[in-house]
């Protein structure tokens, strides 16, 4: 079995981490974070202590990253979690542009990948017929 490397969510691009940054106010994108840090479906009756671990001085979109990419947070999991706080902070204009954006994305690189399956492989095995 080939193993692969995951080195962040799974199917959220960087476009989309900067669209989620730029219509999140400062508030809300370190409730935003703090809520990325919890495991459990239901979020804690109060976010501020993890909120107070949140360093002030990082902009949203680097925070976002970092979550992104770090082992034991993003790294593997796919859009849902952070639509799904998004909805939980009251931010379903988000959410929902946030899961129509991710899906459209996919659908688009599985049409490209059921026009091209075996992408350069495939156009060198045909010129070479």
């Amino acid at each position: 079995m080939k193993s692969v490397l995951i080195f962040c969510t799974i199917d959220v691009n960087l476009s989309e981490l900067e669209y989620l940054a730029a219509h999140l106010d400062p508030f809300e994108c370190h409730r935003l974070i703090a809520a990325l840090h919890y495991t459990s479906y239901e979020l804690p009756k109060s976010l501020a202590g993890a909120e107070r671990k949140i360093n002030q001085d990082i902009p949203c979109l680097l925070q976002l990253l970092h979550w992104n990419m770090s082992e034991k947070e993003g790294k593997g999991k796919t859009h849902e979690e952070i639509e799904h706080r998004l909805r939980q902070l009251n931010r379903n204009d988000l959410a929902d542009w946030f899961g129509k954006t991710v899906f459209k994305q996919l659908g688009n690189d599985l049409g490209r990948a059921i026009q091209n399956p075996f992408g350069k492989l495939g156009e060198h095995e045909t010129e070479n017929s």
